[in-house]
């Protein structure tokens, strides 16, 4: 009898996980549709948006952000479809580095901080998911 309900429960959990692995793998799916049918304007937009709610901006910041974002957007866009992704990754980090200068004179210390930690944690993220799909 123990030994059954033992199976029952184990058979539980697996069907479980695997209903949240699915779950979790549609939710990726989601975001992968929603950002194949926005233009590189409404995705940098939704970009300031997210920037403007966790650092505070002000309508000055965000508009003088926006363009810098537009840009990293469309390069972004532009190595998905380059032959050569090593020297599009460059182009991308040295654009990422010139940026940060005009970002940093764009926001307050306090603000660049928390951009500075948000930028890790979105590494991490990205370094998080490289290493589980392998």
């Amino acid at each position: 009898m123990k030994i059954t309900k033992g199976i029952s429960v184990l058979a539980l959990s697996l069907i479980l996980a695997g209903g949240v692995a699915f779950q979790s793998s549609a939710q990726d799916t989601d975001r992968q549709m929603d950002r194949t049918d926005k233009t590189p304007e409404e995705r940098a937009s939704n970009q300031v948006k997210q920037l403007s709610k966790k650092l505070g901006l002000t309508a000055d910041q965000q508009a003088q952000l926006t363009p810098l974002v537009l840009e990293r957007v469309k390069k972004r866009e532009a190595i998905r479809q380059a032959s050569n992704k090593r020297a599009a990754l460059k182009e991308l980090s040295e654009l990422a580095n010139s940026q940060e200068e005009k970002i940093k004179g764009i926001l307050t210390p306090e603000q660049f901080t928390q951009f500075k930690d948000l930028q890790e944690d979105a590494k991490d993220n990205v370094k998080g998911k490289m290493r589980r799909s392998f």
